[in-house]
């Protein structure tokens, strides 16, 4: 909390005092499960709102590589509000910062390896994402980078 400093001020008048949610390792070493093989997650534009925190997380380790597009950028926990009978809204009621300050919202997660799906993708031809993922694991495996 005390160096973390948002890209984007909330007015302090419509929101509350600030929560931060740290998620550290467990104390008892015994039961905890490491992997230090290479991993390799998938995104795109549909990982959104809970998907995005999960990937800022992952890309916060030293064995994961993003590939695919960004993220969605969203993570408002939304709520609900009736403006009229039969019209019912949705609205984002907290804002989420990714750890260097940046908002979830509007800006998603960024790959650290930019891969655009080719069309065949899109009509179930390929998976060129799939392949670069492939592909970048067993480099990993062989020393390179």
């Amino acid at each position: 909390a005390k160096q973390f400093q948002p890209k984007w001020q909330p007015p302090g008048d419509e929101f509350s005092e600030w929560h931060y949610l740290v998620l550290s390792q467990r104390n008892n070493q015994k039961h905890r499960y490491h992997y230090s093989k290479p991993v390799v997650v998938l995104t795109n534009a549909k990982c959104f709102s809970a998907t995005d925190i999960f990937v800022a997380g992952m890309k916060e380790l030293s064995n994961v590589t993003l590939m695919g597009t960004s993220t969605g950028g969203g993570s408002a926990r939304t709520t609900g509000v009736r403006i009229s009978r039969g019209i019912d809204l949705r609205i984002g009621s907290m804002i989420s910062y990714q750890t260097d300050g940046t908002l979830f919202d509007g800006n998603g997660v960024s790959p650290d390896i930019y891969v655009e799906p080719e069309p065949g993708y899109f009509v179930g031809q390929s998976d060129s994402l799939m392949n670069a993922a492939m592909e970048h694991i067993q480099s990993q495996r062989q020393g390179g980078k």
